[in-house]
């Protein structure tokens, strides 16, 4: 199994980073609240596929996130970075 941080063994880098202009530290939280912001708003469609996509029917998708989730599985990757990757796909197949 993968093993993945949880919030309790993260390390503040901002923290640590505060006194170094360059880090920018001090806009830390105003980025990634907009990132939060950005992922809601770019949402892909549940229905993309039928509306949107022409070139890629749904049994596609599902054999391409088989994979990914054999690529996962073999280089035990956190399941985190599955779940972005088909993230990144779907928004990718949205355009």
């Amino acid at each position: 199994a993968a093993v993945c941080s949880t919030p309790r063994d993260w390390t503040d880098v901002d923290a640590l980073n505060k006194d170094d202009p360059l880090a920018v530290a001090e806009y830390a939280e105003q980025i990634f609240q907009h990132l939060r912001e950005s992922e809601i708003n770019k949402r892909p469609s549940s229905s993309y596929l039928e509306r949107v996509q022409v070139d890629v029917n749904a049994k596609m998708r599902a054999i391409l996130v088989d994979w990914l989730v054999e690529v996962a599985e073999e280089y035990t990757l956190c399941a985190d970075t599955l779940y972005q990757a088909v993230h990144y796909i779907d928004r990718f197949l949205t355009t």
